[in-house]
């Protein structure tokens, strides 16, 4: 994958955030952590993350709009703003400096930098780095995607039944219902299927899609700085990325469903039943 003069400066700040967070591991005390939400966390090392790519990405690409977690979520209706941002521009970088930030709080090697470049087509570039597990997965638009370099593709399962699936739950779960929280969808898939994982980090849950480590991933409620680099890597890899009712919503909808393609409608019947 030979890549563009493009792909590889967002890859250059991509790895230099992640080497700030590495830095900042273990050296954070949980309960300096600052509260977005009940549940949903803010470290420093997000917003070193953050400030990192952002004002690389300002001085190699000023011309492009950029909607960055930290920086949307102070504005209010965040999903109002990033649609805006999206909807106004040819194109956009997507950016969740640290994905994963309740596993990085606590210890748990599950977390990774996302970086999308997106335009009126969708994701162009997609980056996913977990700096601890030292996974580096980049793909764009018609070069296939890459694992620390070396080709990977989604899985060739069939068959739910031999499938493993992974998904996630909303922070804000006690405030919605069960089929926006994901209780009965998870129901549903958690006796059919070979078994579940959940990683606490949709960008690597889609990265794993895409190397074929899992065959399924849905979850509902995310943002666009969740999904836009992991599903880029995915349909690199020869998968299938939807909303549930089988549309291209899934970068702004907040409902996403990712696949090696073979199992995707089998998945999505589960997710659409009554």
């Amino acid at each position: 994958m030979t890549g563009t003069p493009e792909r590889a400066a967002l890859e250059h700040l991509v790895l230099k955030a992640g080497e700030r967070i590495l830095a900042c591991d273990g050296r954070l005390r949980r309960e300096d952590a600052a509260r977005k939400g009940a549940r949903d966390l803010l470290t420093a090392a997000d917003l070193e993350s953050e400030r990192i790519i952002t004002e690389g990405l300002a001085k190699a690409f000023p011309d492009v709009a950029l909607v960055a977690e930290e920086a949307i979520s102070r504005l209010g209706d965040r999903q109002l703003h990033a649609r805006r941002v999206l909807e106004q521009n040819a194109s956009c970088f997507v950016l969740d400096p640290l994905d994963g930030t309740t596993n990085f709080a606590h210890g748990h090697p599950f977390y990774a930098v996302s970086l999308a470049l997106v335009d009126r087509a969708g994701p162009r570039i997609g980056i996913v780095y977990a700096p601890r597990l030292g996974e580096l997965f980049v793909a764009e638009r018609g070069c296939g995607t890459t694992l620390n370099g070396r080709r990977v593709q989604v899985s060739g399962t069939t068959t739910l039944t031999d499938a493993v699936f992974a998904t996630g739950f909303p922070y804000r779960r006690n405030e919605l219902s069960a089929r926006e929280n994901n209780v009965e969808h998870f129901h549903r898939f958690v006796m059919d299927v070979r078994d579940v994982r959940r990683c606490g980090s949709a960008a690597i849950d889609l990265a794993y899609v895409a190397c074929g480590r899992y065959d399924v991933f849905f979850e509902a409620q995310l943002e666009a700085w969740d999904v836009a680099a992991g599903a880029m890597l995915v349909r690199e890899a020869g998968g299938l990325v939807t909303d549930y009712s089988g549309g291209d919503a899934w970068l702004t909808g907040r409902q996403v469903l990712a696949s090696n393609g073979v199992v995707h409608e089998a998945a999505r019947a589960k997710l659409v039943a009554p």
